[in-house]
Parts: C-alpha cells; sequence; structure tokens
C-alpha cells in the first residue's frame, strides 16, 4: 500500500462528556504512539533527526528507546538560543546531539526528519517547512 495526504477531513471526532476517551491519559496516548513509531518506522531508518530542540523534541528523543537515541543525528530548530547551546545532552546515555539550523533538514545527512512541532501554532514554520521542497513519507514524518 501506499500513503498519501487527503484532502478532506476522513475522520471527524465528537467530543461529549460521557466518552470514554475522556478517561485516557494523555502520557498514555502519548506512550502508544511512539511504541508504534519504534514498531514500525524507525526499524527502517538508520538515522534521523528530530526537529524541535523544545519541550516536545527533547520529550520524544528521551521517550525512544536507547536503540534508536542512538540513530539520532541532530535536533533542528529556529531558535537562536537553542542553536547557541549548540547541542543537547543525554545523561542517561552520556550523548552530544548536535542542534542544528531548522535548513539543515534540506541536506540528506539529517534527513529523514521527524517533526515534533505542532503545526498551526508556531508562525513561519509551515513556510519554512515548504521552503525545504521535502516529501512527507519521505524526508520528514510528523510526530505531533
Amino acid at each position: 500500500g501506499k500513503l498519501a495526504r487527503a484532502s478532506e477531513a476522513l475522520v471527524v471526532y465528537r467530543s461529549h462528556e460521557d466518552q470514554q476517551s475522556r478517561g485516557v491519559p494523555k502520557e498514555a496516548i502519548w506512550d502508544l504512539r511512539v511504541s508504534a513509531l519504534q514498531r514500525t518506522l524507525l526499524p527502517k531508518l538508520p538515522s534521523f533527526s528530530i526537529w524541535s530542540a523544545g519541550r516536545d523534541g527533547k520529550r520524544f528523543y528521551r521517550s525512544l528507546s536507547q536503540e534508536n537515541r542512538r540513530k539520532v543525528v541532530a535536533f533542528l530548530d529556529v531558535d537562536p538560543g537553542k542553536l547557541a547551546a549548540g547541542q543537547y545532552y543525554d545523561k542517561e546515555t552520556k550523548v552530544h546531539v548536535p542542534i542544528v539550523p531548522w535548513t539543515s533538514a534540506g541536506e540528506a545527512r539529517f534527513q529523514p526528519t521527524i517533526i515534533c512541532v505542532k503545526r498551526g501554532l508556531h508562525a513561519g514554520f509551515e513556510e519554512n517547512l515548504a521552503s525545504l521542497s521535502l516529501t512527507e513519507g519521505q524526508h520528514f514524518w510528523y510526530f505531533l
């Protein structure tokens, strides 16, 4: 099979007070999503980068198995402060992971990229991503 982005909504969620999913902790949903990614996509990737050196990107990184953490070549970010820091230190594995400019996602050595940035939340994110002419499902995947 082949995955493709649909132009219209395929599923519409309706929220109400009695729905069962209200009782599912968001941490459980996060863990299930990470587990699915580690089972399906990440075994196929020899290396990858994570777009976001912020809270969500670091949380995603820390949620990975040590085997998959070793595959992370860099964090990509737009924040000058994070770029000035230059790296993220993983205390558990004692590894320094570089933090590089988001434009590096266009370079083969930083591909593919797992995007941990919420769409529509950060001004300019979609435009930045589009400017790189990357293909979803080949050069990048959204996690959030």
